[in-house]
């Protein structure tokens, strides 16, 4: 049969049986095809949320990272300023300071057994305690360096361009110090300027005897010494702090500030008795009589041996 250009093909003759099973067959693949169409979307949804953590896993992973840099970066940074700061010094003070530490310590001495005796063993072979003395520390070493230091800038000349209160006390020390500090000259200017400070405060009463009269009421007495040389001989006035409520102050009465400071050196004869020849060695030097310098010393001391035994 023609048709145009094209040529038909004679289709084949198809058994009743075997059309049957065509159609079953065609059945079933279109079912199979349908339930397949039909599950799509869930494995969809499952490759998604795999991608997704995938995608999370990655970031969190990537996250981490960075932390642990930023991490080592602030750790390197720290480690840098931490060993800058702990540069050794190693200026003549530091090494100086360090000698003097070295040799202060027994390093033949196990320091878990004996700490002290490891860091400090030597120390009392390098510095005895000096003659009349009974005791030494370290931090009177100290003192002493800086009381030497002191004694060498007081010693060098005064400058113009140093101020007032240096000047000053150059001049006082060096006046104290001076070969001509005992000429007859600085002695009689010395007297005389104590003898004012002694008329502002009342005077001297050894001196003037029965004769003499207060011009001053103790209360104004006291308050000119305490302003004056920041002593109290009587008695200790000062506000505190109160220990049972520290929402308050309170008057607080202490022991006065006696000559020789501790209570119990009161109780040395040996130590009274210097202190007695130093009192009437100054009450000769103001001008009063020996014997009598002598029995008024004896009355103020045994005035500050009673203030002392009552604290």
């Amino acid at each position: 049969m023609n048709n145009g250009n094209m040529n038909s093909v004679p289709l084949p003759s198809i058994a009743s049986g075997e059309h049957d099973c065509l159609m079953n067959e065609v059945q079933i693949r279109s079912t199979s095809t349908s339930s397949k169409k039909h599950k799509h979307p869930k494995n969809w949804l499952k490759a998604h949320l795999c991608q997704n953590k995938f995608t999370f896993g990655l970031c969190l992973s990537l996250l981490l990272a960075i932390a642990i840099v930023i991490s080592l970066l602030f750790l390197y940074v720290l480690h840098r300023r931490v060993r800058s700061e702990r540069e050794l010094c190693l200026t003549p003070e530091c090494i100086s300071l360090a000698a003097d530490t070295y040799n202060a310590m027994d390093i033949t001495v196990d320091p878990c057994e004996d700490f002290y005796q490891f860091a400090c063993g030597n120390w009392d072979k390098t510095h005895p305690i000096p003659e009349g003395r009974n005791v030494r520390s370290s931090f009177e070493s100290f003192v002493n360096d800086v009381v030497d230091l002191y004694r060498e800038l007081l010693r060098k000349p005064i400058l113009d361009t140093e101020p007032d209160a240096v000047k000053k006390l150059k001049t006082f020390y060096q006046a104290c110090v001076s070969p001509e500090r005992d000429s007859p000259a600085i002695e009689n200017t010395t007297y005389h300027l104590l003898m004012q400070h002694l008329e502002r405060f009342g005077g001297f009463p050894p001196l003037h005897g029965e004769r003499w009269q207060s011009k001053l009421s103790l209360e104004r007495l006291l308050a000119l010494l305490h302003l004056e040389f920041n002593t109290e001989p009587l008695f200790e006035l000062k506000v505190a702090a109160d220990d049972m409520n520290n929402t308050q102050h309170i008057i607080l009465l202490n022991h006065p500030s006696l000559f020789l400071q501790a209570s119990a050196a009161y109780e040395s004869q040996e130590e009274i008795d210097a202190y007695l020849k130093f009192m009437v060695s100054v009450a000769t030097s103001l001008g009063v009589e020996r014997t009598q310098a002598r029995n008024e010393m004896e009355r103020i001391l045994n005035l500050e041996i009673a203030l002392a035994n009552c604290y």
